[in-house]
């Protein structure tokens, strides 16, 4: 109880301090009222615009593109992890497009 009693007598103290300076408390009361409403207001006064979406033309994936990158004729098809799946599926691929293939 007499920890309770303590804790009432320091709020008392400050109650008594801070009246003594009401310009300082009417300060420290206005500030946060004025940020937080500018905050909201900035919020609201927002407006949500729509970005249109990009819609990107199909390609045909059963042929390479030009390869007018390439320095020579000799492209190479690198993947990962080796396995004996991944080799006949990439192999099949590598035939189709007409590339050489690297696991």
């Amino acid at each position: 109880m007499g920890e309770f009693r303590h804790f009432l007598l320091l709020v008392w103290k400050n109650f008594k301090i801070k009246f003594c300076h009401p310009l300082m408390t009417f300060v420290e009361l206005f500030i946060p009222c004025v940020c937080i409403s500018l905050l909201f207001n900035f919020h609201m006064s927002s407006r949500e615009e729509s970005v249109s979406e990009t819609v990107y033309l199909p390609y045909d994936i059963n042929n390479v593109p030009p390869r007018s990158w390439s320095y020579g004729e000799d492209t190479h098809l690198f993947y990962t992890p080796k396995s004996e799946f991944l080799n006949k599926v990439m192999g099949d691929v590598a035939k189709m497009l007409n590339l050489n293939f690297t696991g």
